[in-house]
């Protein structure tokens, strides 16, 4: 039976903050969703489970220090101390929607983001990933679990890093370090060694071991699945799993052996079965290949990355309803691209040759809206339910006024 009595005696307390509910767990804490005491305000509580974690803790309690106040990291707000148990706690920002991992989960999302939530999140962890570098800080441990997700009071998601107990300051960012930490699924093909392969390795690290465990998890958040995948499992044959991410060819995005004891199957292709358009899948390849290279001369550093990131979250998505086939398709193109160019991509999708594309958006021809330009920049805005449409030229233009007066596009 329930009793005011078991209600209250469920109700923990650290210092500032009421807590009952947890919401996460791993391998050095607890997490709660806490109340503060005074203005009720909603936190995140990560409570150690011993005392044998305490260094761990105050390695991420400076990493936050000195990353406060950036939106796309998880806020430190202090620190206190379980009533109860007097074991150091965190308060931390609450973020409503979980984890990307949990976001992943979601029936929708098994095979990926779609194209404007994974824009999203590509712009939120890049930035976030810049304040690091920044402050001359490798996080050690990029994966979907470690990035949380809030949505606004207009209904976009934010994206925040978390958890910095793995994390490692620097004295400058070109500065190497030998000792291990992450998730083993993410680790960097050298810390894969030296933590399961060769542990007398004498192989130091940089700031690349990021960049590795970053292009795993874009890949996951891309199409749903982990980029290496060994018959028995990643933690099950960790000799194949090494295989896989030391001896990756060069261009090759993922790898699988669909049987025990055989060949690894190397995928160039991100699946068709993802969530995302073909369009901007062209795109993200080279920059899973360029984050997911072993070799120190190929892999990229953050700062080309970064520059690759800007290029395609300036791409402008144009949506064409190709009327003959009735079907959308989304083409990403950078603005200062031409006309010709445009109609070239179209072609490229359609197989209607640029010379017989006619192009209408809100039942008048393009051209009205480019006002004598001849770029992409200048397009109107589209979307799926406000396509530009494309119809082949060799309609009549009976049949055109008639699809325009019956609003069939």
């Amino acid at each position: 039976m329930l009793t005011v009595q078991n209600v209250l005696s469920s109700i923990r307390s650290t210092t500032g903050h009421f807590y009952k509910e947890r919401i996460g767990t791993g391998s050095s804490c607890d997490v709660y969703k806490g109340y503060n005491k005074e203005n009720n305000r909603v936190t995140a509580l990560k409570i150690l489970k011993d005392q044998s974690w305490s260094r761990e803790l105050l390695k991420e309690v400076t990493a936050l220090q000195r990353l406060r106040r950036h939106p796309n990291i998880v806020e430190f707000y202090g620190r206190e101390f379980d009533s109860s148990t007097n074991l150091p706690c965190l308060v931390m920002e609450y973020c409503s929607s979980g984890s990307l991992y949990s976001y992943l989960k979601e029936v929708e999302n098994i095979h990926g983001l779609p194209d404007a939530e994974f824009r999203i999140l590509l712009h939120d962890i890049t930035c976030g990933l810049a304040h690091l570098r920044e402050h001359w800080c490798v996080h050690r441990d990029i994966k979907p679990g470690n990035i949380l997700r809030n949505i606004t009071q207009e209904g976009k998601s934010v994206y925040k890093i978390s958890d910095f107990g793995a994390s490692r300051l620097l004295s400058e960012n070109s500065e190497e370090f030998f000792s291990l930490a992450g998730t083993e699924e993410y680790l960097h093909p050298h810390m894969y060694n030296k933590a399961f392969i060769n542990k007398r390795s004498d192989c130091s690290f940089n700031h690349k071991v990021d960049m590795w465990s970053l292009g795993c998890t874009l890949f996951q958040a891309i199409t749903g699945e982990m980029p290496y995948k060994p018959f028995q499992g990643a933690r099950n044959d960790k000799s194949i799993m090494y295989e896989m991410v030391s001896s990756k060819p060069h261009g090759a995005i993922s790898g699988c052996q669909y049987i025990a004891g055989g060949d690894i199957i190397w995928q160039r292709h991100l699946p068709e079965k993802c969530n995302m358009t073909s369009d901007l899948r062209h795109y993200l390849i080279k920059i899973l290949v360029g984050l997911m290279d072993a070799d120190p001369k190929y892999q990229w550093t953050f700062e080309t990355y970064r520059s690759e990131v800007t290029q395609i979250l300036a791409l402008k998505c144009i949506s064409i309803l190709y009327c003959d086939e009735q079907k959308i398709h989304q083409i990403y193109m950078a603005p200062s691209k031409s006309l010709v160019e445009f109609k070239d991509r179209v072609a490229y999708y359609t197989d209607l040759q640029a010379s017989y594309q006619t192009l209408y958006y809100n039942q008048h021809r393009l051209s009205v809206f480019l006002k004598g330009r001849l770029d992409v920049e200048v397009f109107p805005p589209t979307d799926l339910n406000k396509p530009i449409c494309l119809m082949s030229s060799q309609y009549t233009e009976t049949r055109i006024n008639l699809r325009l007066s019956l609003g069939v596009w």
